[in-house]
């Protein structure tokens, strides 16, 4: 069977990374690759695209959450967050967020 194929048939977690800059700005993104990478669940390794504006403001600020999508939330999300710039529109207009004790958001009807 040929690799693209195959590959349809594999099992995606979709995740949104959201993130906040020293200066306030916040932006959200859709990522599928997220692993953890130490025993007991403590550190997580995350992929994201390196021109994206979401990973330019986790350079700035080391600072994100992981948001774990159920699959109806991800083909809703998808779009709106993976397929669109933070720098030309507000990807948090009508999606339930709140801030967390460092300022970061995270989408309150996220499964995890």
């Amino acid at each position: 069977m040929p690799r693209r194929t195959i590959l349809k048939y594999k099992n995606y977690d979709v995740h949104s990374i959201t993130t906040v800059s020293p200066l306030g700005k916040i932006n959200a993104n859709i990522a599928t690759w997220v692993m953890q990478s130490a025993m007991q669940g403590k550190f997580l390794t995350v992929a994201l695209y390196k021109t994206d504006y979401t990973i330019q403001l986790v350079r700035e600020s080391m600072i994100l959450n992981v948001n774990l999508l159920a699959q109806d939330q991800a083909k809703k999300l998808i779009p709106k967050l993976g397929r669109k710039s933070g720098l030309s529109s507000n990807k948090f207009v009508n999606l339930p967020f709140e801030l967390d004790e460092r300022g970061c958001p995270f989408l309150t009807e996220a499964i995890g």
